[in-house]
């Protein structure tokens, strides 16, 4: 069965990488949360998507030349909707305490954004955070940045780790390289890619996800094709979508 993964929360009706949309995607029972994370002057983890708090925040500013504090001056709700004004970037110990109070017992992707700002020393404080203690959930890497995620191997061998690709050309080597690699447990793929070459990634041993899925058509694709998860915006829309296309399979198998 494919995994529903809500990317950067329930991106789709709550302001993304936010505690309310992590609370969003486990009260409609998705199975795995995506969130990325990015490191502050002052070396903490937080989680936003963007190397800049402009397009989410009331901010302006670069992530990485603020500090937590002056981050967390600005609203990281009110610009989806007033009804969210008051949220502000979390760090990830926060996400990953409140999914623990939340009792999530699916999958959390931590994507690492370090393919085009470095974050020195952000593997290694990264993994000594998820391994404080044990947690009810499975957590995995995942990132575009093949060194970054040999390097958290390097602090943590256990979770599994996730290269994201965006363009099949440039990256069919690297892909069957990663086959025969045992750091890495398989490939978060384009929904672009995995369409045009639907040959290759069905040919492909490993576990295979797909970003972003949001469209009924594209969603039951990925179903069809028996993939190991989609990450989407609308993980409740996924969720009903999924359970109407195995009904509906299980109907056909029984005449």
């Amino acid at each position: 069965m494919t995994l529903v993964i809500a990317h950067r929360g329930s991106r789709g009706n709550r302001p993304e990488n936010t505690l309310a949309a992590f609370r969003e995607a486990v009260r409609v029972g998705a199975e795995g949360i995506e969130l990325d994370i990015r490191q502050t002057r002052d070396k903490e983890i937080v989680v936003i998507h963007d190397p800049k708090i402009n397009r989410t925040t009331t901010g302006r500013g670069e992530v990485e030349k603020m500090t937590l504090e002056q981050i967390r001056q600005y609203d990281a709700g009110v610009k989806f909707s007033k009804e969210f004004k008051g949220e502000k970037i979390p760090t990830i110990r926060e996400v990953l305490n409140l999914l623990e109070e939340l009792d999530f017992k699916g999958l959390l992707n931590i994507e690492i954004k370090t393919n085009k700002f470095f974050h020195k020393g952000v593997e290694k404080r990264l993994a000594q955070i998820v391994k404080e203690r044990p947690r009810p959930f499975e957590i995995v890497y995942s990132g575009f940045d093949l060194r970054s995620l040999f390097k958290i191997n390097r602090y943590d061998p256990q979770n599994e780790k996730y290269w994201l690709v965006k363009d099949v050309k440039e990256n069919r080597r690297k892909i069957l390289n990663i086959e025969k690699n045992n750091i890495i447990s398989g490939v978060h793929s384009s929904l672009g890619f995995s369409i045009r070459d639907s040959e290759f990634i069905k040919n492909i041993k490993k576990k295979i996800r797909v970003w972003t899925v949001n469209r009924d058509k594209d969603l039951l694709y990925c179903f069809e094709q028996n993939l190991e998860g989609v990450i989407t915006d609308y993980p409740q829309k996924a969720l009903e979508l999924r359970d109407r296309f195995l009904a509906t399979k299980i109907q056909k198998t029984q005449f």
